[in-house]
């Protein structure tokens, strides 16, 4: 029965934080529906940029975006001090959407561009787009820096449900009219992070975690590897395939709804932390899709339904990751933001290279010679199948219960770091709950087990003043005794 209600009380305190999240921070979920929208409709989606087939011919935006992405993010990992300085400007945001907008335009009308000059123009799009986007993605890293993984959290499902819908409205309009809608989209998700940027301290925001000495986390880094590949292969897999009878549209946005709510369903019942989710779900997740593509052909759109599901749900903790790096362990989050999608860019290069090599075959194209899709079934399914054993297995190898403490190995554990991790805990439960000064102070001993008649002597107020202070504090944490508040710290310390 106690146990009953523990779940009530937290699945109550989870929808009263997001309600709480999504009224007082609506710029970043805005900014991030809106990029979103973009994302799915022209960067890692199966079902658009990616399928690497133009009339027989290997889509040269694909490669170029990549690669322009990779080394984008590459060069932000290594110089993002000084990108932190120059991201100070005014000008740097909206150049850095314009070059979303421009590469995503062109893209768009690719079709009606005279073939002559059409590789140039694809070539042109894809690096415009994958810089911009890049660039991007720290950007809000630097946001959620600031307000930390739970509303990442829950800033990264509600604006996936809210893109995807949009998506799907986008999807009834003339192809023309959504497409240059679409690619409008960066400049309004630019308008929103600008706002939501300008809430924050300029030199707090920009100046976040640049002393921090850092070491190299080498499992995340593989772990955003691994899912890159498994994005990557099946990516490539599934536009191999004829999509003819099939509303990709649909399977898309209903996929990414479907993965946002799992991750929901997910963290409310099984209450595992980040770490726990990515290893014990997320992975696990993704190997399923191959694992329906190796049980024949029939099941390929399920696949690929699971594989979108799977991306998302991934991407979302490694967002909420990436700000606990940040926020609780004062991570620079352009450092960390980079490295993280870069290690996801070169597993997706990698997977479409790996499968590409099992997809195409050279054949004779309407002009010369062109990279042909020549699936052959039985390569495919091996590929699954190897998939299908190698990523459960990453997943238990990088499982560790001290990776969240020690940022993957990025830091050395020590006490000093420990009692700074409480703090922005404190800090943070203080944010979401709205804490008055005193009752923030007043918690933080009430969660190192501290009674009543120790923190009256240690603040020098009356018992009655005290007890007044905790009723209040109990009532807006939505507990009713320090062994449940002492749980909630607890809790909040495994993100």
């Amino acid at each position: 029965m106690h146990t009953s209600m523990t779940k009530k009380t937290e699945r109550s305190r989870f929808i009263k934080r997001t309600v709480q999240a999504a009224c007082e921070q609506p710029f970043i979920c805005l900014s991030l529906v809106f990029y979103w929208v973009w994302q799915i409709s022209f960067f890692q989606s199966p079902a658009s940029l990616l399928d690497m087939r133009v009339e027989g011919n290997l889509q040269l935006a694909s490669v170029s975006l990549l690669a322009a992405s990779a080394v984008a993010y590459a060069v932000a990992m290594v110089f993002h001090a000084g990108f932190s300085r120059v991201a100070k400007r005014a000008w740097y945001l909206p150049c850095v959407c314009l070059c979303m907008v421009v590469g995503s335009a062109v893209f768009a009308v690719i079709g009606f561009i005279q073939p002559g000059i059409r590789a140039a123009l694809e070539v042109f799009a894809g690096c415009a787009m994958g810089t911009g986007a890049a660039l991007f993605v720290v950007e809000l890293g630097r946001v959620f820096a600031q307000l930390g993984s739970f509303y990442a959290l829950t800033s990264g499902i509600l604006s996936v449900v809210g893109g995807a819908a949009l998506f799907a409205l986008a999807s009834f309009a003339p192809s023309e009219v959504s497409s240059m809608a679409v690619s409008a989209a960066p400049v309004v998700s630019g308008i929103f992070l600008r706002k939501q940027a300008k809430l924050f301290p300029k030199s707090k925001y920009y100046g976040h975690g640049l002393e921090t000495p850092l070491r190299f986390p080498k499992k995340f880094a593989l772990t955003c590897l691994v899912q890159g590949v498994a994005l990557g292969a099946m990516t490539s897999i599934l536009a191999s395939v004829s999509s003819s009878g099939v509303n990709i549209a649909a399977l898309q946005f209903t996929a990414f709804i479907a993965g946002a709510v799992l991750l929901v369903g997910t963290t409310l019942l099984l209450n595992l932390d980040f770490n726990h989710l990515v290893y014990q779900i997320g992975l696990p997740l993704m190997a399923g899709c191959f694992v329906l593509f190796a049980c024949g052909p029939q099941y390929v759109f399920a696949s690929g339904f699971l594989l979108v599901v799977g991306h998302c749900y991934m991407y979302i903790l490694i967002t909420c990751i990436n700000s606990h790096f940040s926020h609780n362990l004062n991570c620079p989050p352009g450092w960390i933001a980079s490295l993280s999608t870069l290690f996801m860019v070169m597993g997706q290069i990698f997977g479409v290279a790996i499968s590409g090599g099992l997809l195409f075959t050279l054949g004779e194209g309407v002009s010369g010679q062109s990279l042909a899709l020549s699936p052959n079934p039985a390569d495919l399914a091996s590929l699954s199948v190897l998939l299908t054993f190698l990523l459960p297995l990453a997943a238990l190898w990088l499982l560790n219960g001290d990776n969240l403490s020690s940022g993957w190995g990025a830091f050395k554990p020590d006490s000093q770091r420990a009692g700074s991790v409480e703090q922005a805990v404190l800090k943070q439960i203080a944010t979401d709950f709205r804490l008055t000064s005193r009752e923030m102070e007043i918690c933080g001993l009430l969660a190192h087990g501290r009674n009543r008649e120790y923190i009256s002597q240690e603040l020098n107020l009356s018992k009655e003043t005290i007890k007044s202070h905790m009723a209040n504090i109990y009532r807006k944490l939505m507990v009713h005794s320090q062994q449940e508040l002492i749980d909630l710290f607890e809790q909040e310390k495994r993100p």
